[in-house]
């Protein structure tokens, strides 16, 4: 049993907590909370959506300290902190751009569309030419993401310790997570200067989590206790689909300027991590330069998102809140080596405004700033038959700022008309 005065200061001693920082890892007070009475079972992890992805995290706390408590239950009133991986799977992992190796402009000395072949483009950035009138193209590509860190902590070796009233717990977490993307992207061009892209992401989804945690009292005659636990989910299927209208506003020979605007379609599962749970719409502006067989580009946009279950302090509140949004920008060239071998080069990112992120100092917790998220790309395209083009890519972390994966490869083809 619980005194009345020691019940009085575990509850000043969440309060505390909670306004001073609200914590990422709290099984130790959410397990004392159950004791006392307070926790709320249900949510959605428990009903329509139980055993998906974004589940996988309460559920494995809780079948450890089931192990010592069978009773025990989280309350959706304490904050996990699940936003800090979640939105960002969704809603910022980058995607290449909906750019066709080939652009076809009009020559009046030839009276049609003929084929500019300087260089294939870009990967991750786009140029501000548009693909041409009634021309086509289709592309695929696939990528790999094994994420091993975010904020700078290592996920395979996250600790966490919090201290509440005469309690300390000491938690270590194995986060192994993985993620294929395979998006397929068609690109027409619906007048001269305007085009429209449609890009169709399949994503699987796998991770595997290990916990183990360590309770000790400061009172000698409150017995200590350890736990462990794991799980593993996967998930595969359609993500959020993209849909983008991009016109050249300034063309002269060697420099253009295109704005545009890209939907996001909330078409992914949410509670599988394949999608943000919202619908999204960034603006942007592109500008591209061409010199000789060299075109540089910058690329700036400002995505809005809407409310989302990821976006909630807990995943079992089932509560709405809105997904940060982000200033994006990429900065790069392409380079037309021979007529059939293109080079890419990209720094491309995003600042997250007033986003869930972890800090580790004193203890891993759980806040709220904006941080500025920044990744490095080089890869290549081939013309290897005809108007068929091969890709291949590298994309790489600048900074440690936010989820990250390690070195991410990406093939893809593409084949313009």
């Amino acid at each position: 049993m619980v005194s009345r005065n020691d019940e009085r200061k575990l509850r000043a001693g969440v309060s505390r907590t909670y306004r001073g920082g609200r914590i990422w890892i709290v099984t130790l007070s959410v397990f004392l909370w159950t004791m006392l009475g307070n926790a709320q079972s249900g949510g959605p992890c428990s009903g329509a959506q139980a055993g998906k992805v974004a589940c996988l995290f309460s559920d494995v706390v809780v079948g450890a300290v089931q192990s010592v408590n069978p009773s025990f239950s989280l309350d959706p009133r304490i904050p996990l902190g699940t936003s800090v991986i979640s939105t960002q799977l969704t809603s910022a992992l980058p995607m290449p751009a909906p750019s066709a190796g080939y652009i076809f402009q009009y020559d009046p000395n030839l009276g049609t569309a003929r084929a500019e072949r300087q260089s294939y483009g870009p990967i991750f950035g786009q140029r501000a030419e548009t693909i041409g009138l009634h021309r086509f193209s289709l592309a695929f590509t696939s990528q790999s993401f094994g994420f091993d860190s975010v904020d700078g902590i290592d996920l395979h070796h996250q600790p966490s310790q919090l201290a509440i009233g005469d309690y300390v717990s000491s938690n270590q977490f194995d986060h192994d997570l993985h993620i294929g993307q395979n998006v397929l992207t068609a690109i027409y061009g619906v007048a001269e200067r305007v085009d429209v892209s449609v890009a169709a992401p399949f994503s699987t989804v796998d991770y595997n989590l290990r916990y183990s945690g360590s309770y000790k009292s400061a009172n000698p005659n409150e017995p200590g206790f350890n736990v462990v636990g794991s799980g593993h989910r996967t998930a595969q299927g359609i993500g959020d689909v993209n849909v983008q209208v991009k016109g050249t506003v300034l063309r002269r020979d060697r420099f253009s300027v295109a704005t545009g605007a890209t939907l996001r379609l909330p078409t992914g599962d949410a509670y599988n991590i394949l999608g943000a749970g919202a619908a999204g719409i960034r603006p942007f502006v592109v500008a591209s330069f061409l010199y000789k067989r060299l075109t540089p580009h910058l690329n700036l946009g400002y995505l809005y998102n809407g409310q989302s279950v990821l976006a909630a302090d807990s995943i079992l509140s089932g509560e709405k809140r809105r997904i940060p949004s982000q200033f994006q920008y990429a900065i790069g060239a392409d380079a037309g080596i021979t007529g059939r071998l293109t080079l890419a080069f990209d720094v491309l990112g995003y600042e997250a405004i007033h986003a869930p992120r972890l800090k580790d100092y004193p203890v891993v917790s759980f806040t709220r700033q904006s941080f500025n998220v920044t990744s490095g790309s080089a890869g290549f395209k081939a013309r290897i038959a005809g108007n068929v083009i091969f890709q291949a890519n590298l994309l790489f972390r600048l900074n440690s700022a936010g989820l990250r994966s390690n070195v991410t490869p990406l093939v893809g083809l593409s084949y313009a008309f």
